[in-house]
């Protein structure tokens, strides 16, 4: 798609990959995961909400908020992810910081966008990644 822009880094934390693809924008921005399937239309539907919304994300997809974190959109001055967070509940922690922040956040549908679900037990440090990420979460929100 023009305008991409992939950041590699050695980081075993998504939300420092994310935080480093944010640093080379100039402007509001979507994160893809590496393993969706997408169409154009789809993706232009997303990044257009992002002319009046602060937060975009795929709605319906379910979990501790109604965020996706495999496809979502932001303009980075206004929220980013947080690197506490290793590998799950970052997005969920960034959704309820949004809202608290009394930004505008949106649910898209866009079910032309399909997601692989890589399975977050699938690699022990993943695992463990998770079990920290879920607690810090918990601790933040209850």
């Amino acid at each position: 798609m023009p305008g991409t822009t992939t950041v590699h880094s050695e980081a075993r934390n998504i939300h420092t990959w994310w935080n480093l693809g944010l640093n080379q924008c100039d402007g509001p921005a979507l994160i893809l995961n590496d393993d969706l399937i997408a169409t154009h239309t789809a993706l232009e539907t997303l990044a257009a909400e992002l002319d009046t919304a602060d937060l975009v994300y795929l709605g319906g997809r379910g979990g501790p908020s109604p965020m996706t974190g495999w496809c979502f959109g932001l303009p980075p001055d206004k929220i980013r992810p947080d690197e506490a967070f290793e590998w799950w509940y970052g997005d969920d922690d960034m959704y309820r910081r949004a809202v608290v922040y009394g930004l505008t956040v949106r649910a898209v549908e866009a079910p032309e966008i399909v997601h692989n679900k890589v399975a977050r037990f699938a690699d022990p440090n993943l695992e463990a990644a998770t079990v920290r990420d879920e607690r810090l979460y918990r601790q933040r929100w209850g």
